[in-house]
């Protein structure tokens, strides 16, 4: 059994919960969708609840793994809002301009 077949059997066996994600890491020259392409075995990559990021760490990247926001490390924290807010300005959501003025209200106003 190759790692993808054990990440998803894994997957399937562990399940999700509401407060829950999957999460997938990906080095940052990768593709976060080719990656999920290919943890897309019986569907699991159109799950909303399953993610991918890119690993910035110097250290070994996590294995796929449920998990909540609660249970990331500050650095898994880091590593996944800067992939949101990277994939929000390439699919045209947002500008870096939108992020930068939300960032500047949230620290002003704390």
């Amino acid at each position: 059994m190759n790692r993808l077949e054990i990440s998803v059997e894994r997957l399937e066996r562990d399940g999700g919960g509401p407060d829950r994600l999957y999460v997938i890491w990906c080095r940052p020259d990768e593709d976060e969708d080719e990656v999920l392409g290919r943890h897309a075995v019986k569907g699991g990559a159109s799950d909303p609840q399953v993610r991918c990021y890119h690993w910035k760490g110097t250290g070994p990247m996590p294995e796929p793994r449920w998990t909540s926001l609660q249970n990331m490390t500050d650095d898994e924290l880091e590593y996944a809002l800067d992939s949101l807010k990277a994939s929000l300005i390439r699919n045209g959501r947002v500008t870096a301009e939108d992020l930068n003025e939300l960032e500047a209200r949230r620290f002003k106003d704390v």
